[in-house]
């Protein structure tokens, strides 16, 4: 991240009158993958941004699965790299969940 970037992210931070900010990035800044694994040049430089204005949660993808992290400095990690390698075998097993927690649909798809 340069640091147009950085400027430009404290810019749209102190701009914002959102009640949640919540950042996503593709790469996470905490994550157990052994293929990718945590970000660490880019959670040097934003990670004090966000404990400084006391942001509660971000997101991120890239690992090819789901993880939430316990709070790192205060702040809930969640990778949600879904869509990719979540099967068991010769199943895949999916389920989609409203934003009220109701499970809307769910099954499995055998591999032929």
């Amino acid at each position: 991240m340069d640091k147009d970037q950085q400027t430009w992210l404290e810019k749209e931070r102190k701009g914002s009158d959102a009640k949640w900010k919540i950042p996503y990035f593709h790469h996470p800044l905490y994550s157990s993958g052994a293929t990718h694994g945590s970000e660490v040049d880019l959670r040097a430089i934003i990670e004090p941004m966000f404990i400084r204005y006391g942001l509660n949660v971000m997101f991120a993808g890239h690992e090819h699965f789901y993880e939430r992290l316990k709070p790192q400095n205060g702040i809930q990690h969640f990778t949600a790299g879904g869509s990719a390698k979540l099967r068991d075998g010769d199943v895949m097993r999916f389920q989609t969940v409203s934003r009220r927690g109701k499970v809307v649909d769910s099954g499995e798809v055998s591999r032929q």
